[in-house]
C-alpha cells in the first residue's frame, strides 16, 4: 500500500507541477495581453487628441473665415445705411435749415464732409451734411422767438399712442 500511496503522490505532484506550469503561462499570456491592450489604448487616446486638435484647428480656421464674412457683411450695410444719410435726409436738410430753421438762403452744401483741425492735424471730424446760409438782416425778437419754437417743436417727439382697448 505504501507504494501505491507513493504512487499516487508522485502523480499528484506531477500534475501539480503541470498546473503549475500552465497558470505560469496563462499569467505570462494575460500580462503580455493586458499590456497589449494598455498600449493600444494609450495609441486610441493619442489619436484622438490628435483627431481633437485638427477639428479645433478647423474650427478656429472656420470661425477666422466667419468673421471676416460677417465683418464685410456689417460694412457693407453700414455703407448702404450710410448712403441713406446722402439720399433721403441730406436733401430735405435744405429745405429745413432754410424754413424751418430759419438760417437763411443757402450759401454752401456739402454732404458727407471731413473737417481737419488747423491746430492738430490728426483731430478730424466728419459730418453727414453741412449747411451754411445767408444772415438774414431783419431781426426781431418774434422771429427769435418763432425759430425757438420750431426748434422746439422739432425736438419734442411726435409719436402718439393708441388705445389699448375700446369702449362698446
Amino acid at each position: 500500500m505504501s507504494a501505491l500511496l507513493e504512487e499516487r503522490t508522485a502523480d499528484v505532484e506531477r500534475r501539480t507541477d503541470r498546473l503549475e506550469i500552465l497558470f505560469d503561462r496563462f499569467m505570462e499570456q494575460t500580462t503580455a495581453i493586458l499590456k497589449e491592450m494598455k498600449e493600444e489604448a494609450a495609441r486610441d487616446r493619442a489619436e484622438a487628441a490628435r483627431a481633437r486638435a485638427e477639428d479645433r484647428a478647423e474650427a478656429a480656421e472656420a470661425r477666422g473665415k466667419d468673421r471676416k464674412e460677417w465683418n464685410r457683411r456689417w460694412g457693407e450695410l453700414a455703407n448702404r445705411m450710410g448712403t441713406v444719410v446722402e439720399d433721403v435726409i441730406a436733401p430735405s436738410i435744405r429745405r429745413m435749415a432754410r424754413e424751418e430753421l430759419g438760417c437763411g438762403d443757402e450759401l454752401l452744401f456739402c454732404p458727407r464732409i471731413s473737417v481737419v483741425s488747423s491746430d492738430d492735424r490728426h483731430y478730424r471730424r466728419e459730418f453727414d451734411a453741412l449747411y451754411v446760409g445767408a444772415a438774414t438782416t431783419r431781426r426781431s425778437r418774434a422771429s427769435g422767438q418763432a425759430r425757438a419754437n420750431r426748434y422746439a417743436r422739432l425736438r419734442r417727439p411726435t409719436t402718439t399712442r393708441a388705445p389699448m382697448h375700446r369702449r362698446v
